[in-house]
């Protein structure tokens, strides 16, 4: 009988109640609420809510985008339906009941002057205050700012069967979003009571006690506050995970939860999650809870083996200062509360060689000031960032010692400088060695100095870390300045011919090296090769290799770590000497290599090893340039071999490793590629049309894949990309969701990882026996990917093919039975791609709570295997547009999506593009040379004819003109160039 009256009730007041008057009193950690700042009153009600209240931003939560809500009597807030329910069921539930429960229990409003409010907002004030909200709670999201704000409040209301005079509760829910993140803040005042009368409670207490937290609707996802629908939920103004009681604070828009501030599980959150190699960076970290840690407690951060004091912000934050790594990459960042003896809490920290945040700028640097011997020298950098009068500048210079180790130098340059943010250097003097020519300028507080790569200063007698600026590493002949130049061309020849020495002791090993390709049509559709921005298209090319017009370098270091460049002429074809502006092998790759899951060598080595050995051997002398040359030798192609590629796109169609077409509309997880050292599966869901209607048809919306069998590493890490279709694509790490916002590419012990969240497309890059790339995108929910196989890998198996070079024996099934390359469609669907599903227990797919490998399954679903009539007006449009893409008029058909249907067009051109771009090309390698003489051209392609002459006083031996043949082979004999009076067997045989 009550709850029909409580109907009664609600009837009467569908409608938001419009109140005057002065703002409402509150704790001072809510948000203003009442009439008085603008707030909409929700009826007055037993068990009602508001009418749907449509919102001006779409906001994220439980992974999907909503425009509209409830605000709900009973102490919470959903999305999905109104929720009438008073007395609260224990989570997870299903029923679509998406809501955030800040108090669900019985309110009644009808029995006091209690009410509910609500209101969203733009006001700066209110997202300037959500943003710091955010950020201390969150500490990685260090540059969030909110642009959309809800706040739902209720004030002294009481429970059902109460009365003007019994127990009132005062609680709020605080929304926030930027579009993508979004936060849910509970706030909580005065709490009185639990539960109400028709939930089994008396006064207010016993029964079924309110609920707080969160629920997706599905049955299956939730988050519970610790005490919801216990007794202890009365304490919940006491308690707090972000250091203020009475406030919660959560993420709520992934498909799970994410508590913010402190925690007892061992993990770390790190904000900023990178920065820069050479350290000085202030790192936020929140983890434990720091309550009754004071600033001169033992917090201890450990960056891999390195540790630095920390300093205690807040009952949840703590700072510390990153120290000087010297290394790139990953690394594990712990921390301690007991004076470094134990580190229960982990998390991970990425080491960048370029940090372009805030940094010290080389004024001029793009005008060589910083390579030159006579102009002045400025630096520049952002004042606000120290909060001290005084900074001291220095000059650390990086060098090699005995075991190749790097080691740093500290130069002082200008000590207790006004911190305004410019200064003019003085000349140095003291650099007539070469172990201070590369190095980086640092800007830190006055008085400072280092231990264990840590930079400290004493504050009132306690040592603190503090935080510094670099400049970017230069090769700085500043260094020598004030030598004159006969004497710094004197040194440079000691220099290099010393460093010739040593290498001649020590000689740099090719081994594992990618051959270059012969040609600059090649290099551009080869993954396995980058452009090199300090030759590219014609800039920048007369620095280092003059006569060059297009240079690339190899996107992996060999297993030693060295790396390949290889240069282009004008007309495209490989230049195959040094003097000629060829490529040279670097023998320390300028993005590093991963040994033993560490990153090892980086930009500092390449700049010690083949950089600034190429200016002091050919730039500031270029008497021993010949000996830079021997030492890097430029490849000449020879043992190239182009990349087999494999495509997916649309409804889904395949081009296999081996160029067969064929349509598979599978529906599950099937193997994509299998072989002795990488595995690759995808997921194939049932597709929409434009209407958003089931059709019998299926496309790919995940993908896992991994190297395998990396000897004592045992299997590699297995990544996974999957459609999301609020932000495009989510990427998983060993089954961890991955953010790239800030750094969208990172690199783990076996893959690096490139995202572009804006337009959707990924690069993944396994190292392992050899290198695999995939490269990904996504169209309108449906995935399409390249597989670039390694020429030299074992051979694979599955639905991508076997990469032997014959497309007639692609349909193989796991028990070698071979479909003809023109099977049918149902064929193709039967016998051979449903052979390649994957089993449960083969399955490496992580999954979501509620969803295992079954899930994905339905044996009743058959695809589309022929397309429907249609009448000749409609194939002749469609036929138009797609022109002799067969895939591009099925997926027309099949989803009627013009967008999915050109994009399959696309793939397929891009397919011929680049069949036709990596024909084999014949090389004849390099022709040398003679010794006191020249030659008119450099490429060893077919069909090249190169032209010798020698010098003065020499005659030449051997043929005078060589072309390369169809053999691969060089005509004619080999060329020397003689004294004029020195007679030889050759001139016997002298074409000349």
């Amino acid at each position: 009988m009550r709850r029909c009256a409580a109907k009664l009730l609600a009837l009467v007041s569908l409608l938001p109640i419009a109140v005057t008057g002065d703002a409402l009193p509150a704790p001072a950690h809510f948000y203003p609420y009442g009439p008085d700042v603008g707030d909409s009153t929700a009826p007055v009600n037993d068990d009602g809510s508001t009418a749907k209240i449509p919102i001006s931003m779409l906001f994220p939560y439980f992974d999907e985008r909503h425009d509209s809500l409830y605000v709900n009597t009973n102490g919470l807030i959903s999305f999905l339906r109104e929720v009438s329910q008073f007395t609260p069921n224990a989570f997870p539930l299903a029923e679509n009941r998406r809501l955030v429960a800040a108090f669900w229990a019985d309110v009644d409003t009808t029995e006091n002057s209690g009410r509910a409010y609500y209101r969203e907002t733009t006001d700066e004030v209110i997202l300037e205050r959500a943003s710091r909200d955010v950020r201390r709670a969150f500490v990685k999201l260090t540059h969030f700012v909110a642009t959309w704000v809800f706040i739902a409040s209720w004030h002294r209301v009481t429970y059902f069967g109460g009365s003007s005079s019994t127990a009132v509760n005062t609680f709020q829910i605080v929304l926030i979003t930027n579009g993508r993140h979004s936060f849910t803040i509970l706030n909580y005042g005065d709490i009185s009571w639990t539960t109400g009368g028709a939930s089994g409670g008396n006064g207010g207490i016993g029964g079924t006690p309110a609920q707080v937290g969160f629920n997706a609707g599905d049955g299956r996802r939730y988050f519970s506050v610790p005490g919801s629908r216990e007794a202890a939920i009365i304490d919940v103004e006491k308690t707090t995970n972000v250091g203020v009681a009475g406030r919660w604070m959560f993420r709520i828009d992934d498909v799970s939860v994410e508590a913010g501030g402190c925690n007892t599980a061992g993990s770390l959150a790190v904000g900023p999650r990178f920065g820069p190699m050479l350290g000085g960076l202030i790192v936020t970290v929140s983890g434990p809870c720091f309550d009754g840690l004071s600033n001169t407690s033992t917090v201890v951060c450990k960056f891999a083996d390195v540790e630095t004091p920390a300093d205690v912000i807040d009952a949840t934050r703590a700072q510390c200062v990153l120290p000087m790594m010297l290394r790139t990459g990953r690394i594990p960042l712990a921390l301690s509360t007991d004076g470094g003896k134990t580190y229960n809490h982990t998390g991970v920290f990425n080491l960048v060689g370029e940090y372009k945040q805030e940094v010290v700028t080389l004024v001029n640097e793009e005008d060589n000031v910083w390579g030159d011997f006579n102009k002045p020298l400025q630096i520049t950098w952002p004042q606000h960032y120290f909060n001290e009068t005084l900074v001291d500048i220095d000059y650390v210079s990086f060098t090699h010692d005995k075991n190749q180790q790097i080691q740093s130098l500290v130069t002082p340059l200008m000590k207790s400088v006004a911190n305004v943010g410019s200064v003019t250097l003085p000349a140095s003097s003291d650099v007539t060695a070469v172990s201070k020519l590369v190095g980086s300028v640092r800007v830190r507080v006055a008085g400072s100095s280092d231990s264990n790569h840590v930079t400290r200063r004493s504050v009132d007698g306690v040592v603190r870390s503090v935080k510094s600026l670099w400049s970017d590493i230069v090769i700085a002949a500043q260094q020598v300045k004030n030598y004159a130049v006969k004497w710094r061309q004197e040194l440079s020849v000691k220099w290099c011919q010393d460093w010739y020495e040593r290498q001649k002791q020590d000689p740099p090993s090719s081994s594992g090296l990618l051959p270059c390709p012969c040609t600059r049509t090649q290099a551009t559709s080869d993954d396995r090769f980058i452009d090199d921005a300090a030759c590219s298209n014609g800039d920048g090319c007369d620095d280092f290799h003059p006569g060059a017009y297009h240079c690339i370098r190899s996107e992996a270091a060999s297993s030693l770590g060295a790396g390949q460049q290889c240069c282009y002429d004008r007309s495209g074809k490989i230049i195959t000497d040094f003097d000629k502006g060829g490529g040279t092998f670097d023998r320390a790759h300028t993005r590093g290599y991963i040994g033993n899951g560490v990153l090892k060598i980086w930009l500092l080595d390449h700049l010690l090893e083949d950089v600034l050995t190429y200016k002091y051997c050919c730039v500031w002398s270029s008497i021993n340039c010949a000996k830079y040359g021997e030492m890097r030798p430029t490849d000449d192609c020879t043992g190239y071999k182009e990349q087999p590629k494999a495509r997916t796109f649309g409804d889904p169609h395949i081009i296999t490793l081996d160029g067969l077409h064929y349509t598979f509309n599978g529906l599950g997880e099937f193997w994509l590629v299998r072989s002795a050292h990488f595995q690759m599966q995808g997921r194939a869901t049932q597709a929409r049309n434009t209407r958003g209607a089931l059709v019998k048809g299926t496309s790919w919306t995940a993908v896992a894949m991994r190297v395998v069998d990396t000897g004592s590493f045992g299997n590699g890490t297995v990544v996974q990309a999957q459609v999301n279709e609020r932000t495009g694509l989510d990427i998983f790490i060993d089954g961890d969701k991955q953010d790239f916002e800030d750094l969208p590419t990172q690199d783990w012990s076996d893959v690096s990882v490139t995202y572009d969240a804006a337009n959707v497309t990924a690069e993944f890059r396994f190292h392992g026996d050899n290198e695999y790339t995939v490269d990904m995108r996504t169209v309108e929910g449906a995935l399409y990917y390249t597989l670039s196989w390694p020429p030299d890998a074992d051979a694979p198996v599955g639905l991508l093919g076997n990469a032997n070079g014959n497309a007639s024996d692609d349909l193989q099934t796991p028990n070698h039975v071979l479909l003809p390359s023109n099977a049918t469609a149902r064929q193709l669907y039967e016998e051979f791609g449903l052979t390649w599903k994957t089993g449960a227990d083969e399955s490496i797919f992580t999954y979501e709570a509620g969803s295992n490998h079954a899930s994905y399954i339905d044996p009743s679903f058959e695809p589309l295997f022929e397309l429907p009539p249609t009448d000749s007006a409609t194939a002749e449009n469609v036929t138009r547009m797609c022109g002799d893409s067969e895939e591009c008029v099925f997926d027309y058909f099949v989803t009627g999506s013009l967008t999915i249907a050109l994009a399959s067009a696309d793939v397929t051109r891009q397919h011929e593009e680049y069949v036709e771009a990596s024909k084999p090309v014949i090389s004849c390698g390099r022709v040398k040379t003679p010794s006191n003489g020249a030659k008119n051209d450099s490429s060893p392609l077919l069909g090249t004819v190169v032209t010798f002459s020698c010098n003065d006083g020499f005659r030449l031996a051997g043929s005078v003109q060589r072309t390369c043949t169809e053999l691969g082979k060089w005509s004619g004999k080999d060329v020397n160039c003689v004294g004029e009076y020195v007679f030889t067997l050759d001139m016997l045989h002298s074409d000349c």
